[in-house]
């Protein structure tokens, strides 16, 4: 068996630099990725492997503290090793994911003092692994040996184990890692051509629903609700092309809207909790449009960090943004327009259930703890009266979106009277936050109330739903008072 060398002796230097670089743990992990990636499309179409796409498997053991990375990406061939393991030496080929010769390197440094590499071709029987040791590359003289040996029942693989990581992870850690990593590269996933899982856990990203609803104060005859949705191509300067599109929201979020950037399909800007929001086109983050908007966009002709987590826009990203601006502000239905001026119509039974979940927990609450102090409180304040057939059409009503009800009852004892509240979710014409109404029955030792929470109030409107604790607080007060 020939003993192959490779020497890295020339680049030597910038080891060092690496692991001082800015990156975040996904961006590190996307590098490998981006590498498997690109060998798997490249190299599928030169072999007679029935593999539909690249499969690529991240485990991290907590306990040994390290990473393992493994594919399913034909492998390096040898003729590659020399390129693979020198920073700095792009592939002949620098137009896909691969680009810049750097990213493995400075990835596996950055996380580890201690790495390892081992593949196997898809065209050889045999299995090369590299050892590699920070210390020992900067003083050494450069030159590596791989450990190889004969190999004939897997073939086309890649496997880089990462030591003593210098940034540890825990569960937490790898459920942002999974969510980041499903956001840069959705694109390959909704083609088919990734499989990503880590832990054992597949990676997956949780598609958008768009707004499909009549536009808002325009007057117009308009029967059909439309799909607020609108394709993007544009050309900045003459050379930078955009092409994409930008939507609206059904459900706003102010965690999750925003622009989402991508170059050669593979995400640079906006990923998760993290997107593009230019003031210009998304304003304040108490703003209407801020929560709505949100797109895909796919820029050619532009450059990108080395890191390839942002884009090398110069002056012409003010340009960028006014054109964007501008393209979703034009026509009768301005989707710029719509976005600023939309306001839900109603609640669906996914976003009803959690609040009435935290109104019972409240009840719970108060149930248990209130009514020591309630000896002193008189009945005076007056409240609007529903007579009996209302009630019984509230109650009637019930498991419609018109009055949700929920499932407990709040029970006091005030001077010598029984007052039991029903607290609900309904629609008030007035804007008010709440109504109060009380059962004017002729049993004087027991009173009904009603609350009933309006839920076309603006706060219900504008409220993200991920963020339970201000409804919580503004329901609290609403039943307390």
């Amino acid at each position: 068996m020939e003993e192959v060398e490779i020497n890295i002796s020339p680049e030597m230097g910038i080891y060092k630099v690496f692991k001082y670089l800015n990156y975040t743990t996904w961006f590190a992990l996307a590098e490998f990725i981006d590498n498997s990636l690109q060998s798997f499309i490249t190299k599928k179409k030169k072999t007679q492997f029935n593999r539909d796409k690249c499969i690529i498997n991240i485990q991290y053991f907590q306990k040994e503290n390290k990473l393992i990375i493994s594919d399913n990406a034909f492998g390096i061939t040898e003729s590659e090793h020399q390129r693979a393991f020198t920073a700095g030496i792009p592939p002949q080929d620098s137009s896909g994911l691969s680009e810049f010769g750097i990213g493995m390197k400075s990835a596996a440094i950055w996380y580890s003092p201690r790495w390892s590499v081992t593949t196997q071709p898809y065209d050889s029987n045999l299995e090369y692994k590299y050892e590699f040791n920070l210390t020992n590359i900067v003083k050494g003289d450069g030159k590596i040996l791989p450990e190889i040996k004969e190999i004939s029942t897997k073939k086309g693989f890649t496997r880089i184990e990462l030591n003593n990581l210098h940034h540890k992870l825990n569960e937490k850690n790898l459920k942002v890692i999974m969510l980041n990593l499903a956001s840069i590269y959705r694109i390959f996933m909704r083609k088919e051509i990734l499989e990503l899982t880590i832990n054992n856990e597949k990676v997956r990203y949780q598609e958008i629903e768009i707004l499909n609803d009549y536009p808002e104060n325009i007057n117009t005859n308009i029967e059909k609700k439309l799909s607020w949705k609108q394709d993007i191509d544009l050309v900045i300067n003459k050379e930078i092309k955009v092409r994409g599109f930008i939507a609206l929201r059904k459900k706003d979020s102010i965690e999750n809207s925003g622009l989402s950037l991508f170059r050669r399909n593979r995400l640079i800007i906006g990923n998760h909790n993290n997107l593009y929001r230019p003031k210009t086109i998304f304003g304040r983050p108490n703003s209407i449009q801020y929560s709505r908007i949100f797109g895909e966009l796919h820029l050619e002709g532009i450059e990108v960090s080395h890191t390839k987590d942002s884009f090398n826009f110069g002056s012409i990203e003010d340009d960028f943004i006014k054109k964007i601006y501008e393209k979703i502000n034009q026509g009768p239905y301005s989707l710029y327009k719509q976005a600023c001026l939309y306001k839900a119509k109603e609640f669906d039974e996914n976003t009803l259930l959690p609040t009435l979940n935290i109104i019972d927990n409240i009840i719970l609450k108060l149930n248990n703890n209130i009514q020591d102090v309630l000896n002193d409180i008189s009945l005076k304040k007056r409240f609007g009266i529903i007579n009996k057939m209302e009630i019984n059409s509230i109650q009637k009503n019930k498991n419609y979106l018109e009055y949700k009800f929920s499932k407990n009852i709040l029970k006091l004892l005030i001077n010598k009277l029984y007052v039991e509240t029903k607290v609900c979710i309904g629609e008030i014409k007035k804007d008010k936050f709440f109504e109060v109404f009380i059962d004017n029955k002729k049993n004087s030792k027991l009173k009904n109330f009603f609350i009933v929470i309006n839920k076309n109030h603006q706060f219900f409107i504008n409220a993200s739903y991920e963020r339970d604790e201000s409804i919580e607080i503004f329901i609290s007060l609403t039943i307390s008072l």
